[in-house]
């Protein structure tokens, strides 16, 4: 019987085929969301964020497990007439999409009912900080401070509904991928909101945290608006707000469910996003400072407890 013998291979010709081999891998990479999840944390961290990648939080509505790509956080403070300072914390939920169909949004004008606080998410220990209290007196981000500063309030249209081109999706039925990625960042920030809520809705005596949904998206971008009479017009952009509602499936059948705004951000336009962040926030800590000045912040009654700095 004839012995057989494993033929080994050339190491030049494996030199030779490893350029090819790589050009492949960089293809597929660049097909993927990874390279924008990398980016994404760049900018975030140039502009001083903390950023923390693949954070997991408790999908409510299938009861698993799930991680978002970025979570990123940056705090400002309010001095107060005694120590310690008001911390005003800003935390961004990230989901991060890449895709060569173009992502679609049906923008209408923004009403005067969507111009509320209801649809900015926080947590704070400043009882009067959005709204007054029985205890009267004016909230210290009243409504002309809102619609000069947040951009929520400041925004001219608001998407409705969205589709993504080029997929051959069926009247009525919402795009996978953008679906899943406003559904992502909103969950997420969700989960972070419970973990307070299950805590007793106790916060830290000297914090307001703020949360917002973003999705940071490489590839085509548009805005579509649809007239009373004649053709759809379409608009290529940077940064779409789309008005998203949730309820879990379990949720009791009286539940209204929750309002968001989710933040599509291009990644080309993420460090003026992350900037804007930074002006309305800055903001939000150098009124504070004035109202502690004045007396009129009223705090949530709780812990004398321990404060994010460890003092007392």
């Amino acid at each position: 019987m004839r012995k057989r013998t494993l033929r080994q291979r050339d190491p030049r010709a494996e030199v030779e085929e490893r350029p090819e081999l790589e050009r492949k891998i960089l293809e597929d990479l660049a097909k993927t969301g990874y390279p924008v999840e990398i980016r994404a944390c760049m900018v975030l961290q140039a502009a001083g964020w903390t950023v923390t990648h693949n954070p997991a939080y408790l999908d409510l509505e299938e009861h698993k497990g799930r991680e978002i790509d970025l979570r990123a956080i940056t705090v400002w403070w309010a001095q107060r007439p005694a120590p310690p300072p008001h911390y005003v914390a800003c935390e961004l939920f990230v989901e991060c999409k890449k895709s060569d169909k173009p992502w679609v949004f049906f923008v209408t004008p923004l009403h005067e009912v969507d111009r509320t606080a209801e649809y900015i998410h926080f947590i704070s220990a400043v009882e009067n900080l959005v709204q007054q209290t029985e205890k009267g007196g004016q909230q210290v981000l009243d409504g002309d401070f809102l619609r000069s500063s947040h951009a929520y309030f400041q925004a001219e249209t608001w998407a409705r509904t969205y589709y993504e081109a080029f997929k051959g999706q069926e009247k009525g039925e919402r795009p996978p991928a953008i679906f899943s990625a406003l559904s992502a960042a909103t969950k997420a920030l969700l989960h972070e909101a419970g973990r307070f809520k299950a805590a007793g809705g106790e916060v830290f005596p000297w914090l307001s945290l703020f949360w917002y949904p973003v999705v940071v998206f490489s590839g085509p971008l548009y805005e579509a608006t649809v007239p009373v009479a004649g053709d759809i017009s379409l608009a290529s952009s940077s940064h779409v707000r789309v008005g998203f509602n949730y309820i879990a499936s379990g949720a009791d059948p009286t539940a209204q469910g929750e309002r968001f705004v989710v933040d599509v951000v291009h990644e080309s336009f993420l460090a003026q996003y992350v900037a804007m962040h930074a002006a309305f926030h800055s903001a939000v800590a150098s009124r504070l400072e004035s109202c502690f000045r004045e007396g009129t912040v009223q705090l949530r009654a709780g812990k004398k407890d321990r404060n994010p700095g460890g003092q007392e």
